[in-house]
């Protein structure tokens, strides 16, 4: 659960009293069984919004826990009346796999034009690595 993975709306715990199929099972022992589902691993959103003298339409789409490590692979594609062209990819993993510590890698574009207005048109490229560690405190009960 901790990795989001699994789908918590269909997660299911239940006991039954142990059968004999134990040699050392005591009458008063239970079996305790757990039912996880798989949340999808593929996701596609398209958008449109207009506004500001500009109109952009956008398409990302994810991959997630396609290797069994609870990786993610995302893309963003976004093109308009301004912004010529955006897009980023990025690939998402736990390090070590550990919940609280993730690792990226992207890379992205930007096509901007502010002709219009400014007489100049904005380019960017570049990629970025990052190390996420969520800090959790010890709570007292």
């Amino acid at each position: 659960m901790a990795f989001n993975i699994f789908d918590p709306s269909r997660f299911t715990i239940f006991f039954r009293q142990t059968t004999d199929r134990d040699p050392s099972a005591q009458p008063e022992d239970l079996d305790v069984y757990m039912s996880v589902v798989e949340k999808p691993r593929f996701a596609a959103r398209t958008g449109t919004w207009a506004g500001d003298g500009e109109a952009t339409a956008q398409m990302s789409a994810r991959a997630e826990n396609l290797f069994g490590g609870a990786e993610r692979i995302e893309g963003v594609l976004e093109a308009g009346t301004r912004t010529r062209n955006a897009w980023e990819v990025k690939f998402q993993s736990p390090i070590a796999a550990r919940p609280d510590v993730w690792g990226e890698v992207a890379v992205f574009g930007l096509a901007r034009d502010y002709k219009t207005f400014s007489g100049y048109e904005l380019l960017q490229k570049g990629a970025h690595l990052k190390l996420t560690v969520n800090c959790v405190g010890e709570e007292e009960f």
